[in-house]
């Protein structure tokens, strides 16, 4: 089961298996909550060569990673 906000009407939903009903906020946010947060596969490429270019400019071309990608969260 997952609860899920829709972007375009700001509503909440409750997603369970086969059924999706309306929520409110008061269902979604308890001491149990915890958060789920996807990049799509291409964007994610996009900022690893963007965070690329970054550490390029900043160490002078030496790779600082050891050939490790990084994330920032």
């Amino acid at each position: 089961t997952a609860y899920g906000r829709n972007r375009n009407d700001g509503r909440w939903y409750y997603f369970d298996d086969s059924s999706v009903s309306s929520s409110d906020s008061t269902s979604v946010c308890t001491p149990a909550a915890y958060l789920l947060v996807y990049l799509r596969n291409d964007l994610y490429h996009e900022y690893l060569q963007s965070d690329k270019s970054k550490q390029a400019e900043t160490v002078n071309g030496e790779d600082s990673m050891n050939g490790q990608e990084k994330m920032d969260y």
